[in-house]
């Protein structure tokens, strides 16, 4: 049977000989509060991703734009696209129109509830106008710069293909609640990590505090991972696709120039240029 944390703990402290330093507030608070503050956390950590997962359509809500519905034979495509990587329920995956200029997806095939499918706005070829100016990202331009940035928007119909299957990918491998579970995973495993960091008699005081470090960013690293998978599955399934990702990941880099912004990895995706690196390599 595994032993305790606590137990381990005491171990540890016998390998060496005992401080005369007494225990800090943070690891006596830790030894008694820290199993039922980070199960607590985990549970409503999954909690909340299941009833987002059944209850879809109020989850997507504030993202919808409800000024516009999704392009003519888009929900379709998604469809007959979903079929083509045997998605279970194919016909319960939605599409709408969201706020923004990214796609998202959300829920799963295999609840009553279904999945949806965020696209923006620029998939209908709509940019916001306004007192002689064109509003996008939320930066207002000049109407010299607009066809520039229609064209960087408008997508083309490959473009549209590689923009849904990747969405589909991610609601195909259930990433989301991937996400979600390595999340309340390391909500676990935070507690007997932190007691041995902050035991002051532990040998294993050092090695635990680098474990902890190495945790904080392991969430972004799964993010990515799921991203590029997405991207590697989406483009597996034809030349229409790898040319729709061409489009997909040249546009943003150009539109990233046009607003002068860096092109950095985020929390939930790697940078563009990563994402082209890979598509370069499994050409």
């Amino acid at each position: 049977m595994a032993l305790r944390p606590l137990r381990l703990l005491l171990a540890a402290r016998m390998l060496q000989p005992p401080g005369s330093l007494p225990p800090s507030k943070l690891h006596l608070a830790l030894a008694r509060w820290g199993r039922p503050v980070t199960w607590g956390l985990a549970l409503t950590l999954v909690g909340v991703q299941a009833w987002n997962t059944s209850n879809i359509d109020n989850t997507v809500a504030p993202l919808r734009d409800t000024r516009y519905e999704p392009p003519a034979g888009l929900q379709e495509r998604t469809t007959e696209l979903a079929r083509q990587l045997e998605l279970p329920n194919p016909d319960n995956v939605k599409v709408f129109v969201k706020h923004g200029t990214s796609a998202v997806s959300a829920g799963s095939c295999l609840t009553s509830a279904g999945a949806r499918i965020g696209v923006p706005c620029w998939f209908l070829d709509q940019v916001q106008h306004s007192a002689g100016a064109v509003a996008v990202q939320g930066q207002v331009v000049s109407e010299s710069r607009e066809r520039r940035i229609r064209d960087m928007l408008t997508p083309t119909p490959e473009q549209r293909d590689f923009v849904i299957a990747h969405e589909l990918v991610h609601i195909k491998r259930h990433d989301g609640l991937m996400s979600t579970a390595v999340q309340a995973f390391l909500l676990l495993a935070a507690r007997p990590l932190l007691l041995f960091a902050t035991d002051r008699h532990s040998m294993l005081r050092v090695p635990a505090r680098f474990v902890c470090l190495a945790c904080v960013p392991l969430v972004m690293v799964v993010n990515h991972m799921q991203e590029l998978t997405a991207d590697r599955l989406a483009v597996a399934l034809g030349p229409r696709f790898r040319t729709g990702a061409r489009h997909t990941l040249d546009k943003a880099l150009a539109l990233n120039r046009e607003f002068e912004e860096p092109d950095a990895a985020s929390w939930t995706h790697p940078a563009l240029r990563t994402r082209l690196a890979q598509l370069d390599s499994t050409a």
